[in-house]
């Protein structure tokens, strides 16, 4: 088939270039629009290789290139080519299909040009472009272009979405859901319900989303797509962990896994929807399985989602308590929490200018609008007679002060959106300042926490603490009997707070009690003999105790290497 169609392509190309004229450009024309729907990277091919000398020249008709251009930003669109002239398709195509188009071309050139608009991330524009398109639209005609309606609806929904104005959004899609049953089109009427969950979503409004998945997915069945039915399931997987219905989540994961056909062979999804990675790991890690959850984080880190992948990482980490790897995760996790940050303040000042931009190009055109009739009063005041001349400057005069007046209400009413819209931005990068601080502060106490000691310098200031003396005397006898429990408990303190390293070395190999408090006195210097005198067993019982220590720490059988091998073990 793709053969079958270049060969066309070809024999058009060849005729037009024997023949000329522009019949032969129109038959182009035609026939790069019978190619868009079904083929737009062909119809794309077709209009670029077209004579543009033949288009621009003074003896070509406006509505030859008027319909050449709304073409070819028809196919750039379609084929997601950024487009980037505005000016000369607002002159060549949308002005033309005012005069002489009918409805649908009006909406059709004004969608274009509220495409290219999205392009250059004028969204003020953009939508602007995209009411006005849809205000050109005569639904009760049968002629009515839906297709291109829906479409319209579709890129104003997306243009919502990043724009954070989510009940528009949800509005949006609905009417594209509307417009395309119209068309007859049965799966993106479902779809543009579908499409509403992500606005909810952003609403946090768990109810709808999960009544309107029960209502998509028996749609899907009704119409016979069952891969479909079974794709729309990871927004309510979300919302089964977050309320730790583990049980539901998991039958839920395995409908989407085994009968959506987004997975291959080897269980890996589909390109663009990696991010599904991330619930798998939450549904791991709430069901205690670390192991599992960590491998599905990483997934998702090495697909290109660092900040869920470090977030979700780091509170694996301290689940299992693994101080490395806490201290390289939180400082990867707050670089890409730094850089998300980042991106979000870039958008916004690029939405705010946007704005800005748009409400400057809006004040010229009333000036210009203004300075237009100004212009023409003057003409017809050098043609009239002094009494018209009178009345006429009378009423423009009057015309003029009340149009001004609205001018102002219209600029100070932007200007306090625009306002608005930039103390809502202030205050959402106070928050976001706020919980970096938060991060920095929270990550500043765990590297404190873990921070490694010298271990020398730790064992000296902890050999002249007052318990350890303590302990010493009574070694020697100086007081009777022996340390009591809560002695016992604040000389573990004290180790743990001058040797952490080593405590937990320690807990890792499973020492007893007894065995840790043989570990205790060799690094405080007492000797096994008083040893047996503190802890009121025989030497035999205490040599026994300290091969013991000295086979699980170092592999030795002997007690005399513990000493030493304890002191070389810290430094």
């Amino acid at each position: 088939m793709n053969r079958l169609l270049t060969c066309i392509l070809l024999l058009t190309l060849l005729v037009t270039a024997c023949t000329g004229g522009d019949k032969e450009t129109i038959a182009m024309l035609d026939r790069a629009e019978a190619l868009m729907e079904d083929y737009p990277d062909s119809a794309y091919t077709l209009l670029y290789n077209i004579d543009s000398l033949r288009i621009e020249s003074d003896d070509a008709p406006s509505s030859l290139r008027a319909r050449y251009y709304l073409l070819l930003g028809t196919a750039m669109n379609k084929t997601d080519r950024p487009m980037a002239f505005d000016s000369l398709f607002q002159h060549t195509v949308v002005d033309y299909y005012d005069r002489h188009g009918t409805r649908n071309d009006q909406m059709r050139a004004r969608y274009i040009l509220g495409s290219i608009y999205r392009d250059q991330h004028d969204s003020p524009r953009a939508i602007e472009c995209y009411l006005s398109a849809t205000d050109r639209a005569d639904t009760l005609s049968p002629d009515c272009d839906y297709l291109t309606l829906l479409s319209i609806y579709g890129q104003m929904a997306y243009v919502y979405h990043h724009q954070l104005i989510y009940d528009q959004e949800i509005e949006s899609y609905r009417k594209y859901s509307k417009y395309a049953a119209k068309c007859g089109n049965t799966y993106e009427y479902i779809r543009g319900i579908e499409l509403q969950v992500c606005g909810y979503q952003l609403l946090d409004d768990t109810a709808t989303i999960l009544s309107i998945i029960d209502s998509v997915h028996s749609l899907y069945l009704e119409n016979d797509m069952p891969q479909a039915a079974a794709s729309i399931y990871p927004a309510a997987i979300y919302i089964q962990l977050a309320r730790h219905n583990h049980t539901e989540a998991k039958r839920l994961m395995d409908i989407f896994e085994h009968e959506s056909g987004l997975f291959d062979e080897d269980g890996n999804i589909v390109s663009s929807r990696e991010h599904y990675y991330n619930a798998k790991g939450l549904y791991y890690e709430g069901i205690n399985n670390l192991d599992s959850a960590e491998y599905f984080f990483r997934r998702l880190y090495v697909c290109g989602y660092e900040l869920d992948a470090t977030h979700a990482l780091l509170r694996i980490y301290e689940k299992r308590k693994q101080a490395d790897s806490i201290i390289s995760i939180a400082k990867e996790y707050e670089e890409s929490f730094t850089a998300f940050v980042n991106t979000q303040y870039q958008n916004a000042v690029m939405n705010v200018k946007a704005m800005y931009d748009y409400n400057n190009i809006q004040k010229q055109m009333y000036e210009e609008q203004i300075k237009s009739k100004d212009l023409l009063i003057n003409f017809v005041i050098s043609i009239i007679i002094l009494i018209i001349l009178i009345i006429i400057f009378i009423y423009v005069y009057q015309w003029f002060i009340k149009n001004l007046r609205n001018k102002d209400e219209i600029i100070k009413s932007k200007d306090k959106i625009l306002e608005r819209k930039s103390l809502q931005y202030e205050k959402h990068m106070s928050e976001k300042e706020t919980k970096i601080k938060k991060l920095k502060d929270s990550n500043s106490q765990l590297m404190q926490q873990i921070k490694p000691r010298n271990n020398a310098a730790a064992l000296s200031e902890l050999r002249n603490l007052d318990i350890v003396y303590k302990f010493k005397k009574y070694s020697e006898g100086e007081i009777k009997g022996t340390p009591t429990g809560e002695e016992w408990k604040e000389l573990d303190r004290k180790f743990n707070k001058y040797l952490p390293s080593f405590c937990l070395i320690m807990m890792q190999h499973k020492l007893s009690k007894l065995e840790k408090r043989i570990c205790y006195m060799s690094f405080i210097e007492i000797k096994p003999y008083n040893v047996s005198i503190i802890m009121k067993k025989n030497e035999s019982y205490i040599s026994d105790l300290r091969k013991n220590v000295n086979y699980k720490l170092y592999g030795e059988s002997s007690a005399r290497s513990l000493d030493a091998n304890l002191k070389s073990g810290i430094e």
